[in-house]
């Protein structure tokens, strides 16, 4: 019959159980039949031992069944079994270690889900105990640390506390007890340099291997090779030891002498709070920047958990001129940095150099070889952190990523000209630096290396450079859809920023909206005429036509620029030489003074005396007078004089025709020499 008392290795020799399972419960430190009855509330719980499975479980559990019938037999009195009060006792010390809802008693219970299993770590390696709380909130790993550490010390305390009143145990595991009990007791508080080094923020780890590497330069300058060897990483100088008998002592006290000095830097920054430790950070690594600079990179790291590069980037970049660097003091005058842009000619006289080796050590090509792309201001980590950014197909000086992230680090007035081609230096950047039209634009190289990009951009130049007599509007999926379907969602990102930022065009609805930017002069010279209703002279024209387009380039020379478009107009005829204009559907006549005598004579089969001409042109020129009539007939090919102030056509024959008797002087009233419209040759 068995007992609680009855041993795992009798069980083994009477062949009652294997050999794993036999190691799995002495792994355990569970050795009598008892201790395993003790230590489960049901027979599955075995199956967290490790190593334990099915088969060892089918082995074991009649061997329990035995034993709890032994038990009942023997003690059928209502007072609780020994192994009844063992398990009582751990539950009830584990449930008062492991109560509360914080973050060490989550962490226990994660651990050690069972009393078992707390209680096998006890009967266990006493490092398992020693172990650190390891949590995302590395400041407070050492609090938590010690709090775990109590509480396993008081599970410890509340288990041999009830050994002596309630449930007895065995030799072996109290002497265990005891011992774990000692450990966490005098150990309690302990926390060696290399674990508050693994609990340092990774931005604290990095800051404290920047002063390990000025301790080593401080100290152990004159043992370079030393320092080499043995002393290259922080982790290494905390955890130094030194193998076999070095021969330089002096090397030695040195080494150690450093050891010590960095153990007291680490304990410092980590006592740091976070406040303290940005502005110290920031003041020894950026030494350019004031000291309201220094507060706004301290407050942005607060709120966003990383250093502003674009701000450092271009503060950086100010002080060039304070570092004497040729340069940056070239570039930062060449797109504005700090300053207003300056053309490459005034440079290079500033320089003593040619323009074209300025824009040669400014150009894209030779961007990389500036001092700041050498820095971590370009090479830092951080600028992983905008990986919204450099997610975008193309940015550009309106793109709202970038405009988000300037405006956050104060940067809205700075020159995107300036930071495109830095940001195109940065090694996790994959985008291409391209001008559009003067302007530059960073394109994904997947994008940039496109035909696509091409005819996007040669329609849209195509859009900007037509002439419009009216608006015009053009779908921008009609433009997208000479890309590849698969690229036409971000072609049409791309031709709406192009559109709007690059050249100008309004979208309206989808469409690119073509104003009207070529003016019909000849069209609207008619319009003009037809709502006036009567001849209007030159001057009027040119009036009514700049009050309708006042910015347009006619509106501010001189009303002689219409002329030409005047006479090419179908519509607009001139009236006569008067200098005014009427439109032909008037029904007004337009003749000169000699196509009117023309039509006169024209419609007479017989010459025409001067004084009926005059009356006929009197009608449509009333100023006209015999002498200036006279006058226009007199000059001209296309008239002959026949006598006595009659006109003829030349065209015409006129054979048959005399002229009429001559008057006699004293009839005449008047005589026509007088009058001034006679030519003194001619007779009357």
């Amino acid at each position: 019959m068995l007992t609680p008392d009855t041993t795992i290795e009798f069980l083994l020799a009477t062949k009652r159980i294997r050999v794993r399972t036999h190691n799995c419960l002495c792994k355990a430190r569970l050795w009598t039949i008892g201790q395993v009855l003790a230590s489960i509330a049901a027979d599955e719980d075995l199956l967290r031992i490790e190593g334990f499975g099915r088969k060892c479980l089918s082995e074991l559990v009649p061997l329990l069944d035995e034993l709890r019938q032994s038990v009942a037999a023997v003690s059928p009195s209502p007072a609780p079994p020994v192994l009844d009060r063992w398990q009582t006792l751990l539950a009830r010390a584990y449930e008062a270690a492991t109560s509360g809802e914080d973050a060490v008693a989550e962490h226990l219970r994660s651990a050690y889900p069972t009393p078992l299993s707390l209680h096998q770590a006890i009967m266990g390696e006493s490092a398992a105990l020693m172990q650190k709380f390891r949590g995302s909130d590395k400041a407070a790993n050492r609090e938590r640390t010690i709090v775990m550490r109590q509480r396993l010390r008081q599970f410890v305390q509340d288990v041999l506390a009830g050994d002596q009143s309630e449930a007895p145990m065995q030799e072996v595991v109290r002497k265990q007890y005891a011992a774990q009990l000692a450990l966490l007791t005098d150990h309690l508080t302990d926390y060696s340099p290399q674990d508050t080094l693994e609990d340092l923020s990774p931005a604290r780890f990095a800051y404290a291997e920047e002063q390990f590497q000025a301790l080593c330069d401080e100290h152990l300058s004159r043992f370079h090779q030393f320092r080499l060897r043995f002393m290259q990483k922080l982790a290494d100088g905390l955890a130094f030891h030194y193998p076999g008998k070095l021969q330089n002592l002096l090397s030695v006290r040195a080494a150690y002498t450093v050891k010590e000095a960095v153990i007291a830097e680490v304990e410092r920054i980590a006592a740091l709070s976070d406040a303290e430790f940005w502005h110290e950070r920031t003041a020894r690594r950026h030494t350019f920047l004031n000291e309201e600079q220094r507060q706004f990179v301290c407050d942005y790291i607060a709120q966003y958990g990383h250093e502003p590069c674009f701000f450092l980037l271009y503060h950086f970049m100010l002080t060039a001129e304070s570092r004497d660097e040729r340069a940056h003091c070239m570039y930062n005058q060449r797109f504005g940095i700090g300053c207003e842009p300056k053309r490459l000619e005034d440079i290079a006289k500033a320089y003593s150099l040619t323009r074209e080796r300025v824009r040669q050590l400014t150009s894209d090509a030779n961007i990389r070889h500036l001092p700041v792309c050498q820095t971590p201001y370009i090479t830092a980590g951080d600028w992983q952190r905008y990986d919204a950014l450099w997610r975008e197909p193309f940015i550009g000086e309106h793109t709202p990523a970038l405009m988000e992230i300037l405006q956050r680090e104060q940067l809205t007035g700075s020159h995107f000209a300036a930071l495109s081609f830095l940001l195109s230096a940065l090694p996790m950047s994959q985008h291409e630096l391209i001008e559009v039209e003067g302007q530059p634009l960073l394109v994904s190289k997947s994008i940039a290396c496109q035909e696509s990009w091409e005819r996007i951009v040669s329609a849209l130049r195509q859009c900007s450079n037509g002439r419009y007599t009216c608006d015009q509007r053009v779908s921008i999926s009609y433009l997208a859809a000479c890309t590849p379907i698969s690229f036409q969602s971000t072609a049409t990102l791309i031709i709406v920023y192009l559109a709007t930022h690059i050249y100008g065009l309004p979208i309206e609805d989808g469409h690119i909206v073509l104003r009207q930017n070529n003016v019909d002069v000849i069209s609207e010279l008619e319009a003009i005429l037809a709502e006036a209703g009567k001849p209007m002279t030159l001057a009027a024209l040119h009036e009514a036509f700049a009050q309708r387009y006042p910015q347009h380039r006619y509106s501010h020379d001189k009303a002689n620029k219409l002329i030409s478009f005047l006479h090419r107009s179908k519509h607009i005829k001139s009236i006569g030489l008067t200098g005014r204009y009427a439109l032909d559907t008037w029904n007004i006549n337009t003749d000169t003074i000699r196509g009117l005598l023309k039509k006169q004579l024209r419609a007479s089969d017989t010459p025409l005396h001067i004084s009926m001409l005059l009356e006929a042109v009197k009608e449509h020129y009333p100023n006209v007078t015999t002498g200036s009539l006279a006058a226009s007939m007199y000059d001209n090919e296309a008239f002959v004089r026949m006598g006595r102030g009659y006109y003829g056509l030349a065209a015409k024959s006129y054979d048959s025709w005399k002229p009429p008797a001559k008057k006699k002087r004293s009839q005449e009233r008047e005589s026509p020499y007088v009058q001034g419209w006679l030519p003194f040759d001619e007779e009357p």
